[in-house]
């Protein structure tokens, strides 16, 4: 398998959210995983600008790709929806 030096399957994935309080939420929540050493063909960084949080995805290989564009989206969807469920309905 080769290295992800030369690295040409990216993907960028920007989330917009009513306020930076829930992106550092997410960034926080996100972290351990970005820095995972689970992942041999993906690189994950994450990064917070205002309220959006973003996620960038390098793969050694479209397939590792879509896989990790897929958890991803999937560990995303579930912490917004704990955040509404345990957080937000409560104010």
């Amino acid at each position: 398998m080769g290295s992800l030096n030369n690295v040409k399957n990216e993907c960028l994935i920007k989330l917009d959210f009513d306020d930076d309080f829930v992106a550092k939420l997410m960034f926080k929540a996100l972290g351990p995983e970005a820095s995972s050493v689970l992942f041999e063909r993906v690189k994950v960084f994450l990064s917070l600008e205002g309220c959006s949080l973003l996620v960038a995805l390098s793969a050694s290989d479209t397939v590792a790709l879509r896989a990790a564009i897929n958890s991803w989206l999937r560990w995303i969807s579930t912490l917004e929806k704990v955040y509404n469920l345990f957080v937000k309905n409560k104010t």
